[in-house]
């Protein structure tokens, strides 16, 4: 069987919203049962910041990054949709992880380098 990938993944969101764990799953592509907020305790021994006050850059150690898209201005390029599963993916194999289903063909991007901006929070009256 396979075993369980526990990959950090770093979102970013202005300061008055949450994250919607079920749009970062659906963008990791991943079960919503797959994903949950890491502990102040977890955050703290992945990347060496309390939760709230953690730089994108100068982490601990890399970590796959999701900007969420109310922080990006208009993009010039569309972003292709499986890039943050890709950037997963990726990321998981280079840590040696064994994920449940199998690596998506993707970049050779390196977890730090691995970012992309999407849409990750709730917002008022949406869904």
């Amino acid at each position: 069987g396979g075993g369980q990938v526990a990959l950090p993944v770093l979102l970013l969101l202005r300061g008055d919203q949450r994250a919607d764990l079920t749009k970062v799953a659906r963008l990791l592509g991943v079960g919503r049962r797959a994903v949950q907020l890491a502990t102040a305790r977890q955050c703290a021994a992945a990347f060496g910041y309390p939760p709230g006050s953690m730089p994108p850059l100068g982490l601990r150690r890399p970590a796959l990054t999701l900007v969420d898209a109310a922080l990006t201005p208009p993009p010039e390029a569309d972003l292709a949709e499986s890039a943050p599963r890709e950037a997963a993916a990726d990321a998981a194999r280079r840590e040696g992880a064994e994920a449940d289903s199998p690596p998506l063909e993707g970049g050779d991007s390196t977890p730090q380098e691995a970012g992309a901006a999407a849409d990750s929070a709730r917002r008022e009256g949406a869904e």
